[in-house]
């Protein structure tokens, strides 16, 4: 098969500080990007650029640095993408380039570019917009930055050390399908059950030089054809059954449509931007930087739950989802390189606290049970099964004095789309 012709690089974001990729693809938002890597030759040329001063550095994990041998690729608005971070004489820059729709696109490589084709062309009009939808360019990161630094001296340091970190305006079906596959998850699992539904579901969109084929995400019509079994084939598990009654309530509903006009809700009901979802991660940071008081809390109540979202949105304002998405990132271990040594001393050092006293606390609540010194025969089976016996746990709540647990069911055939819907809203904006 022939080869298309060179791929044509178009800019998206000139400032590191809106838009860092792997800041913002990586943090666990989104899980239908290809990670590519590519050699250091391979790093697009400036046209009427001295190239050796630009030569690519290997990978690092230098503070505000992009790697400059990597790229992301995706389908979005029906094409397929790539993005990278390219070297501009007034600095890191993020590029575009769009896949040919017929044929293998050609390998990544010293491609110059000048400055007039740094502009999108009228044919990728659309998928320009599409993408500063996607990353909703319009809204300034660095003034962001700059409001939750002066609030929180903790906020300042994880700022300066992962610029870019973006909440991401993922297309909302896109969002609820990828929502549902993360109950009881990681990355990489997710990551993998999405790519099985789009193989099979969704639409070839492009080739790699690789020889990988990029595919959209399915459509609500092509997933609501898929049955509960062939979901599970695809290793799904007990999500196929969520997913497929997700894709009949929504249909009931109106359809894709019916999760764009959330959109339009008033906060009371979507919880968007200002939305705080309440997970282990989050529930360590409102106890260790917030309020040490949750600590004592048995459970997490709705009101509690509302007490986490109050404290992020009093200090962090109308963009607290945005801050807590910052803040969540830096919780990750994947991210510990990029951080000041000290600050993940201090992360580590309050898990490790935190274990501990709930280990002490499971303990004391077994001493104070009690057991009979000598159980007859007759009780040893009953003592053994009403010690281990746990309480039934309602939606949203654990027995965990500290931690609440992850929220694992999600069940559409008895709840409305939109209450499932509110829980992903902090990665939504109007």
């Amino acid at each position: 098969m022939a080869l298309a012709p060179k791929l044509g690089w178009r800019l998206l974001s000139a400032n590191l500080q809106e838009l860092h990729l792997r800041h913002a693809l990586t943090c666990g938002q989104a899980f239908g990007w290809s990670h590519l890597s590519l050699e250091p030759s391979q790093e697009p040329v400036i046209d009427k650029v001295d190239a050796a001063a630009f030569e690519p550095p290997a990978i690092t994990d230098q503070v505000g640095v992009p790697a400059f041998n990597e790229a992301f690729a995706t389908v979005l608005a029906g094409r397929a993408v790539i993005l990278r971070h390219a070297r501009l004489p007034s600095g890191p820059a993020v590029v575009y380039a769009v896949l040919p729709l017929e044929g293998t696109a050609p390998e990544l490589q010293n491609e110059p570019v000048n400055a007039a084709q740094l502009s999108p062309i009228p044919e990728e009009a659309s998928i320009y917009h599409a993408l500063r939808d996607y990353f909703q360019l319009d809204v300034s990161l660095s003034r962001l930055y700059a409001t939750w630094a002066a609030a929180d001296p903790r906020m300042k340091t994880i700022a300066d050390h992962l610029p870019g970190l973006r909440v991401l305006r993922q297309p909302p079906f896109e969002c609820l399908i990828s929502f549902i596959c993360s109950s009881n998850n990681n990355i990489g699992r997710i990551t993998l059950m999405l790519d099985r539904l789009k193989q099979h579901y969704g639409q070839p969109a492009g080739q790699l030089a690789t020889g990988q084929i990029l595919y959209s995400f399915p459509t609500l019509t092509s997933l609501s054809q898929a049955g509960e079994a062939h979901l599970r084939e695809l290793g799904l598990g007990y999500r196929a059954k969520f997913i497929t009654e997700t894709c009949q309530a929504l249909q009931r509903l109106g359809g894709e449509p019916y999760l764009e006009r959330l959109r339009t809700q008033p906060y009371a009901q979507v919880q968007e931007i200002g939305a705080i979802p309440v997970d282990t991660h989050v529930w360590q940071i409102a106890v260790r930087d917030m309020d040490k008081e949750l600590a004592h809390a048995r459970s997490l109540t709705p009101t509690i739950y509302k007490r986490v979202g109050d404290l992020f949105r009093a200090r962090y304002g109308s963009y607290a989802g945005w801050a807590h998405s910052l803040l969540f990132a830096a919780e990750l271990p994947a991210f510990a390189p990029c951080l000041p040594s000290e600050l993940v001393a201090d992360i580590k050092a309050f898990r490790l606290a935190e274990k501990a006293a709930k280990t002490e606390q499971k303990r004391a609540r077994k001493d104070a049970q009690g057991q009979p010194d000598t159980p007859s025969p007759s009780k040893t089976k009953s003592i053994k099964t009403t010690t281990r016996r746990m309480p039934a746990k309602s939606k949203g709540v654990t027995s965990s004095p500290k931690r609440p647990a992850r929220q694992s069911r999600v069940d559409l055939a008895s709840t409305n789309v939109a209450t499932t819907a509110r829980t992903t809203r902090a990665q939504r904006r109007r």
